[in-house]
Protein backbone atom coordinates (compact mmCIF):
# COMPACT_ATOMS: atom_id res chain seq x y z
CA UNK A 1 0.00 0.00 0.00
CA UNK A 2 0.95 3.31 -0.99
CA UNK A 3 2.42 5.48 2.17
CA UNK A 4 0.34 8.63 3.56
CA UNK A 5 -3.19 7.46 2.08
CA UNK A 6 -6.00 9.19 3.46
CA UNK A 7 -8.68 6.87 4.85
CA UNK A 8 -12.07 8.17 4.52
CA UNK A 9 -14.49 6.01 6.56
CA UNK A 10 -18.06 6.08 8.17
CA UNK A 11 -18.99 9.30 5.37
CA UNK A 12 -21.79 7.35 4.25
CA UNK A 13 -20.37 7.64 1.08
CA UNK A 14 -19.75 4.76 -1.43
CA UNK A 15 -16.23 2.98 -1.83
CA UNK A 16 -14.87 1.89 -4.70
CA UNK A 17 -12.75 -1.40 -4.23
CA UNK A 18 -10.51 -3.28 -6.54
CA UNK A 19 -8.23 -6.22 -5.86
CA UNK A 20 -6.42 -8.74 -7.67
CA UNK A 21 -5.84 -12.42 -7.46
CA UNK A 22 -2.69 -14.19 -6.06
CA UNK A 23 0.09 -13.11 -8.45
CA UNK A 24 -2.59 -11.69 -11.01
CA UNK A 25 -3.72 -15.11 -11.97
CA UNK A 26 -6.99 -15.85 -13.95
CA UNK A 27 -8.33 -17.80 -10.86
CA UNK A 28 -11.48 -15.69 -11.18
CA UNK A 29 -11.87 -17.38 -15.33
CA UNK A 30 -13.67 -20.44 -14.73
CA UNK A 31 -17.71 -20.04 -14.03
CA UNK A 32 -17.87 -22.51 -11.43
CA UNK A 33 -15.28 -20.62 -9.28
CA UNK A 34 -16.58 -17.24 -10.13
CA UNK A 35 -20.26 -17.96 -9.12
CA UNK A 36 -19.12 -19.44 -5.90
CA UNK A 37 -17.04 -15.95 -5.70
CA UNK A 38 -20.39 -14.31 -6.61
CA UNK A 39 -22.06 -16.51 -3.73
CA UNK A 40 -19.92 -15.68 -0.82
CA UNK A 41 -19.95 -12.02 -1.81
CA UNK A 42 -23.51 -12.14 -1.49
CA UNK A 43 -23.20 -13.73 2.01
CA UNK A 44 -20.60 -11.67 3.47
CA UNK A 45 -23.08 -8.40 2.06
CA UNK A 46 -25.86 -9.69 3.51
CA UNK A 47 -24.27 -10.36 6.98
CA UNK A 48 -22.68 -7.04 7.38
CA UNK A 49 -25.18 -5.12 5.50
CA UNK A 50 -23.77 -3.07 2.69
CA UNK A 51 -25.26 -2.22 -0.46
CA UNK A 52 -23.97 -3.94 -3.55
CA UNK A 53 -23.95 -1.06 -5.97
CA UNK A 54 -22.11 -2.81 -8.81
CA UNK A 55 -19.26 -4.97 -9.31
CA UNK A 56 -17.34 -6.80 -12.30
CA UNK A 57 -15.32 -9.97 -11.64
CA UNK A 58 -12.89 -10.63 -14.23
CA UNK A 59 -10.49 -13.34 -14.35
CA UNK A 60 -7.48 -12.29 -12.38
CA UNK A 61 -9.40 -9.06 -10.62
CA UNK A 62 -12.11 -7.58 -8.94
CA UNK A 63 -14.08 -4.28 -9.08
CA UNK A 64 -16.67 -3.72 -6.39
CA UNK A 65 -18.36 0.05 -5.91
CA UNK A 66 -20.75 -0.54 -2.16
CA UNK A 67 -21.34 1.11 0.66
CA UNK A 68 -20.41 1.32 4.02
CA UNK A 69 -21.52 -1.64 6.51
CA UNK A 70 -24.03 -1.15 8.71
CA UNK A 71 -22.35 -3.56 11.74
CA UNK A 72 -18.94 -3.21 11.30
CA UNK A 73 -16.45 -0.48 9.76
CA UNK A 74 -15.29 -1.09 6.04
CA UNK A 75 -11.72 -2.03 7.38
CA UNK A 76 -12.89 -4.66 9.84
CA UNK A 77 -14.75 -6.63 6.74
CA UNK A 78 -13.25 -9.43 5.84
CA UNK A 79 -10.43 -9.31 3.32
CA UNK A 80 -11.06 -10.33 -0.54
CA UNK A 81 -8.42 -13.15 0.23
CA UNK A 82 -11.27 -14.83 2.65
CA UNK A 83 -13.86 -14.25 -0.14
CA UNK A 84 -11.48 -16.53 -2.42
CA UNK A 85 -10.89 -18.70 0.68
CA UNK A 86 -13.84 -21.08 -0.58
CA UNK A 87 -12.52 -21.13 -4.39
CA UNK A 88 -10.42 -24.65 -4.76
CA UNK A 89 -6.85 -24.40 -5.65
CA UNK A 90 -6.66 -25.70 -9.41
CA UNK A 91 -10.13 -24.86 -10.03
CA UNK A 92 -9.74 -22.57 -12.30
CA UNK A 93 -8.59 -22.57 -16.04
CA UNK A 94 -6.63 -19.66 -17.95
CA UNK A 95 -8.87 -18.54 -20.24
CA UNK A 96 -12.23 -16.25 -19.31
CA UNK A 97 -15.35 -16.23 -21.93
CA UNK A 98 -17.23 -14.14 -19.74
CA UNK A 99 -17.39 -11.17 -17.47
CA UNK A 100 -20.45 -10.23 -15.06
CA UNK A 101 -21.28 -6.45 -14.55
CA UNK A 102 -24.76 -7.50 -12.45
CA UNK A 103 -25.98 -5.37 -9.56
CA UNK A 104 -27.22 -7.34 -6.42
CA UNK A 105 -29.68 -4.86 -4.46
Amino acid sequence: MPWGLKRYQQTRQLHFVTFSCYHRKPLLGDAQVRDTFVRTLETVRRWYGFLLIGYVVMPEHVHLLLSEPERENLALVPSPDSLTDAVPVGACSSTCTAVRCNPIF
